[in-house]
């Protein structure tokens, strides 16, 4: 089943309004994070994906809770999502 799980699938991810990092309303897409907590998805611009840009200085409360929210959109509970990491890593 974990085999099956894609963790930066954004099919489900919806498109905020502006860039998590920059705040710019132009050129959006759905970006994924991975963190020692967990995948989470956010909405990025074109220029802050390019340039590699990622948010600094979430509290571990706030990514752990973006992880559980992207879990939501790929339909997944944490557990599932620990287990595709836990394999990835083991490879």
């Amino acid at each position: 089943m974990n085999a099956d799980i894609n963790l930066d699938d954004t099919t489900h991810c919806p498109l905020g309004d502006q860039c998590w990092v920059c705040g710019t309303t132009d050129d959006l897409a759905v970006a994924i994070y991975g963190t020692a907590l967990g995948v989470y998805c956010d909405t990025l611009c074109g220029e802050c994906a390019h340039a590699g840009t990622a948010p600094r200085g979430l509290a571990a409360t706030t990514v752990m809770f973006l992880v559980m929210v992207h879990c939501e959109h790929l339909g997944i509970d944490i557990d599932q999502m620990a287990a595709v990491l836990d394999a990835e890593q083991a490879e």
